[in-house]
């Protein structure tokens, strides 16, 4: 996902949509290519090949904003626990009911970094996050 978001690859991100799970993490990702994309005042970078006018950053940061706006928690049990580690045997600092919405910080291997609408943040499981 990260090559796809760096060449601006909006067809890739959507297909890839499919199957990832977005976090704040391509979001700032994507942020930071906008940023670079208004600092060229819609000039060419020679340097680095990159013409502004056909940039796809602005469609593929409102796709992934929608889409990180839609995650949320799915467990058999109706909650999971929020955990203080990336680990089952770690604190747990909150239960989350199922259906509820949370926001996702890091994606990153099994344990997502999660922040809870109360605020919490720490770690799920990826098998129990969601996006619709």
């Amino acid at each position: 996902m990260n090559s796809a978001l760096e060449q601006e690859d909006f067809a890739a991100v959507k297909i890839l949509s499919k199957y990832y799970i977005f976090s704040q993490k391509q979001i700032d990702q994507a942020k930071a290519k906008q940023a670079y994309k208004n600092s060229l005042h819609g000039k060419l970078d020679i340097e680095e090949y990159y013409d502004p006018e056909f940039s796809k950053i602005d469609n593929i940061l409102t796709f992934i904003t929608a889409l990180c706006s839609k995650n949320y928690i799915q467990d058999p049990d109706g909650y999971t626990n929020l955990r203080k580690d990336k680990t089952t045997t770690s604190e747990v600092l909150q239960k989350i009911n199922s259906g509820q919405h949370i926001d996702i910080l890091d994606n990153s291997g099994d344990w997502f970094l999660i922040k809870t609408k109360e605020g919490k943040t720490g770690y799920v499981h990826k098998s129990r996050i969601k996006s619709s």
